[in-house]
């Protein structure tokens, strides 16, 4: 027998009532609006969907991803120490557009094989996060700076711009 997880809290207040003695189409529009995996429920710390969804729905990369987008490095450490999945490249390029600087360090210890440093550097840049600019504009070539610093300057980020600026002339 297929295992049988619960209804959507939203497909059971959504549909009429006239509905209920139907459940092939309360489960129809259930499997229509259900996630194909975990991850957000994870990344969102959604603890009631995870309590019931988790034996049916697979997990991927991007739970990590996600969690590291968010800066939940609590999530990240309990991931790594009970999946197998790991994350991506799109982890390091979410927590640098975030400024989530502990998340960097974090991954960068154990994931720095997947590090994109010029994808991370534009990400920060263009949401005007000097911190991270500032932490890794080593790791760059200067058309990759180039590259940061007309993100900066397209997204209104003056101080980053100044940064990216002078790092050029240095180079």
């Amino acid at each position: 027998m297929e295992y049988q997880y619960p209804l959507l809290l939203c497909v059971k207040l959504a549909l009429s009532p006239k509905f209920q003695p139907f459940p092939h189409v309360l489960q129809f529009v259930n499997d229509l609006l259900l996630p194909t995996t975990i991850d957000g429920a994870i990344y969102n710390d959604f603890h009631r969907m995870i309590k019931d969804y988790e034996a049916v729905l697979p997990y991927t990369v991007g739970a990590m991803d996600g969690a590291a987008a968010r800066g939940r490095l609590d999530i990240l450490q309990r991931l790594q120490n009970t999946r197998s999945e790991g994350c991506s490249s799109a982890a390091f390029v979410g927590a640098a557009a975030n400024a989530h600087l502990e998340v960097l360090w974090w991954l960068n210890e154990f994931y720095a094989r997947l590090a994109q440093p010029a994808e991370m550097v534009k990400a920060a840049a263009a949401n005007g996060h000097i911190r991270i600019v500032e932490f890794m504009w080593r790791q760059l070539s200067e058309e990759e700076l180039e590259s940061a610093l007309e993100e900066a300057k397209a997204n209104s980020h003056s101080g980053v711009a100044e940064l990216l600026h002078l790092k050029l002339t240095l180079s």
